[in-house]
């Protein structure tokens, strides 16, 4: 069996089907020796005809309710008409007797089958859901690491990475469900133009990862990109273009199929970037290299505890206080600093988000413990990325923490950008939805530079909106920067949202935020980002300053 299996799907699915011929012949060999027991021992008057259990369960476990209740019956006529009550005296059985046995053999096979048959099923069902993209049906790398292990060294074998490049744009355009339903398209026209030897599996919600054997890789090199753009696909009737990239890792020494799959996503995102339809990954390029090196960094700063987290406060404008603090993650990547931007979007192009997020979260929390003796009326914040609505275990894995640090959900606010909630607006709201009966809060980070709508924003369960920096910054100097921030305070006010402008550096874009009635606002004039500690002493001692 394979030791990365689920326990149950182990035992009830492929212990069954792995072992179904030997445990057939074990449990046709057991009827015959029951009945041979219980003959030289005396007959049914004692106690070894209960034996029968065994062949007739294990029966019921490899055949389910129907094969339960014939192996009720082949014991009870086993065990009755052909079976003395003593056999040394040679006294038949009252035939009520063995026709009871036998309706209790019948009873217990029939429930154990149904039971096992029923769990059967249920294991079947999840374990395929666990393999399988609930959105598309597509196997995703659960499914290829079932079979393969992506830590081997296969130097026969050529991986790719095909990705759809303008995906977004096909999600607001098309809603989320009609995009899958071109996703799912563009799959089986992989299916169609790739080798029948090639193995295909999704890896998000626009790419794949392909393997093969070297000796196919000639003629799909040659052929693939071509045969791809000839392909049409609709939506509703309607034509679309699809923008596409493949990124190809060649055998090398050494290097396991894990590793030449995110060579392969550096090659694809090479391709994007220079407009290229088809890129075979090499040494040269100095920018994926370096990617590469970070991207192979990630997991090994988190074990290290490489990454740490500053926080900002939050002020209220109208009593001057601060009420929140929001954790921002850096990584010490050697003698310097790496902000968010420098390797968030990297992460994301890997699982490893959801174990930088969680990482976020649980540092947040046992801060925030602190906090709440230090400063028991201010709020933690904490950002969380677009491709954690894609894991379903993020959800729980943040409640239970919740619970587990007995936190109040009033107190604690998830972050996400305007762009990535309107990127998948159902994920996203259920996403957001399930954290309603804690009270946990929503804002809506770097609001003014994505493309909400009042109806999207109505929609959304957000409450709290945070103005870009952009916008604030030039709120002075740019007439139409301050018409649109006080047209984004009004809406969101009438919405009964709260706002927090960031980018607050110095007393006159405090004053004019003012103005235009900010709830409340963040940035240098007031405190940067700080160490747990820094901050600590800030919030004991920093005096606000006023004008």
């Amino acid at each position: 069996m394979d030791k990365k299996d689920p326990l149950l799907y182990s035992i009830i699915i492929e212990g069954s089907k792995k072992n179904r011929s030997i445990l057939f012949f074990v449990t046709a060999a057991l009827f015959p020796i029951v009945y041979l027991v219980v003959y030289f021992t005396g007959g049914t008057q004692y106690a070894y005809l209960h034996i029968m259990y065994i062949p007739v369960i294990l029966t019921a476990f490899l055949y389910g309710l129907k094969g339960g209740v014939f192996a009720g019956i082949f014991a009870g006529v086993l065990l009755g008409p052909l079976m003395p009550l003593d056999t040394v005296a040679g006294t038949p059985q009252p035939v009520l007797n063995w026709i009871y046995r036998m309706v209790y053999f019948m009873l217990i096979g029939g429930v154990v089958g149904f039971i096992l048959e029923n769990l059967r099923d249920q294991v079947q069902r999840t374990f395929e859901l666990h393999t399988r993209s609930p959105e598309t049906g597509i196997v995703n790398h659960y499914h290829y690491r079932k079979h393969h292990d992506m830590d081997a060294v296969h130097a026969e074998s050529v991986v790719m990475s095909v990705q759809i490049n303008n995906y977004e744009a096909l999600i607001i355009l098309l809603g989320r469900e009609a995009y899958n339903r071109v996703f799912m398209n563009f799959h089986k026209v992989l299916l169609k133009v790739l080798p029948k030897r090639a193995l295909i599996f999704q890896v998000d919600t626009n790419r794949f990862w392909v393997e093969m054997p070297a000796e196919d890789f000639k003629d799909v090199r040659d052929a693939l990109p071509g045969k791809l753009e000839k392909e049409t696909f609709y939506s509703e009737n309607v034509p679309l273009y699809l923008s596409f990239s493949i990124g190809t890792s060649l055998p090398a020494p050494g290097k396991s199929v894990h590793a030449r799959f995110q060579e392969s996503d550096v090659a694809a995102m090479h391709a994007k970037n220079h407009g290229l339809r088809f890129v075979v990954y090499h040494e040269d390029y100095q920018y994926d290299e370096l990617l590469i090196h970070r991207l192979g960094e990630l997991p090994v700063a988190l074990k290290e505890n490489r990454f740490f987290l500053e926080y900002q406060p939050i002020i209220d404008l109208e009593t001057e206080t601060v009420v929140g603090v929001e954790a921002l993650i850096r990584w010490q990547y050697g003698d310097k600093t790496l902000y968010p931007q420098d390797f968030i979007p990297l992460a994301e192009e890997t699982r490893i988000i959801d174990e930088i997020t969680l990482w976020v979260f649980d540092t947040a929390f046992n801060d925030f413990e602190s906090l709440k003796e230090i400063a028991p009326g201010v709020d933690m914040a904490v950002n969380i990325s677009q491709k954690n609505l894609l894991n379903p275990d993020i959800v729980e894995k943040v409640r239970n923490r919740i619970r587990q640090l007995e936190l109040s959900g009033r107190n604690v606010h998830i972050e996400m950008t305007e762009s990535a909630m309107m990127t998948n607006r159902t994920s996203t709201s259920m996403f957001f939805s399930s954290f309603k009966d804690l009270n946990v809060k929503t804002i809506m980070d770097d609001f003014g530079t994505g493309y909400s709508s009042l109806s999207c924003l109505r929609d959304l369960p957000v409450d709290t909106v945070k103005i870009d920096r952009e916008f604030t910054l030039n709120i002075d100097d740019d007439i139409s920067m301050r018409y649109m921030v006080e047209s984004i305070i009004d809406l969101a006010h009438n919405l009964d949202l709260k706002v927090i402008a960031e980018g607050v550096e110095d007393a006159s874009i405090l004053e004019r935020l003012q103005e235009l009635g900010c709830d409340y606002v963040q940035g240098y004039y007031y405190a940067r980002p700080m160490r747990w500690p820094d901050l600590v002493e800030w919030l004991k001692d920093k005096t606000l300053p006023s004008d």
